[in-house]
């Protein structure tokens, strides 16, 4: 079983659980939830010409590791993907079935629920590695074989997405779209207190509406809408950590 992972930190998490090792597995993340595909999936222009940059993201080995997925499609080892709650995770999950339409190939996903019932108590996910590894072991065994149809539907999606100009992506009523890059923006200053609070805090509470957008976008637009006027920064103004307090305007 060849295992699939859209993020490195899921992945160390797995193979600590004992669920994935580094020779059955590939972490493939192209921040595809960002940036103007029209730049090029495995190009860095596509992220800086947004405004985003990730210096982080090796788009030659990503490149490698997609042409060896590609290559155990084609031989028929079984495929088996670690769907989070994130949206990035489903842009991926849309540029592979795409990628791989050609082979017709068993594809297997196993997908984090998005709310976990435990002994009455209700837990929810946004990444695998927010699951305690006795719980990941019986959430591994839930896994769902894509039909034909399901895999060309993402295809079509992901198609769709190659024709937008928008350089977000989003979720909307089950379907991936494009946005502009502010579309949360108006959302994101009505959670802002109109009282000095920490940018970490806040962060974390955004978070917690489990929308599947990650941190480091959060801070990306926080610090958009302070650069814009939109909110307030207690002391140095150049000062934008976490630990900075913010509030929005009254």
């Amino acid at each position: 079983m060849i295992n699939i992972v859209f993020s490195y930190s899921d992945f160390i998490h797995l193979k600590e659980s004992g669920v994935c090792n580094d020779e059955d597995s590939y972490v493939f993340d192209l921040q595809l939830d960002m940036g103007f595909l029209s730049d090029g999936v495995f190009k860095e222009e596509r992220l800086i010409n947004s405004g985003i940059h990730s210096k982080w993201i090796d788009f030659d080995n990503q490149s490698k590791q997609l042409a060896n997925i590609k290559l155990h499609a084609k031989e028929g080892y079984p495929l088996r993907i670690w769907l989070s709650n994130r949206i990035v995770d489903l842009c991926h999950l849309a540029f592979l079935c795409d990628e791989l339409l050609e082979y017709n190939h068993s594809l297997t996903v196993v997908a984090l629920p998005k709310t976990d019932i435990q002994d009455e108590l209700i837990f929810h996910y946004l990444t695998w590695s927010e699951v305690n590894q006795e719980r990941l072991f019986d959430l591994a065994r839930i896994e769902t074989v894509l039909t034909a149809v399901e895999k060309n539907n993402y295809s079509q999606q992901w198609q769709e997405l190659l024709g937008d100009p928008l350089p977000l992506r989003t979720i909307i009523n089950g379907q991936l779209l494009s946005v502009p890059m502010d579309f949360y923006d108006s959302w994101i200053e009505s959670q802002i207190p109109l009282t000095f609070f920490p940018i970490g805090n806040i962060i974390g509470r955004l978070m917690g509406y489990q929308i599947g957008l990650s941190d480091s976008f959060y801070l990306s637009r926080i610090k958009t809408l302070i650069q814009n006027g939109k909110l307030i920064v207690e002391g140095n103004a150049n000062s934008q950590n976490l630990k900075t307090k913010i509030r929005r305007k009254s």
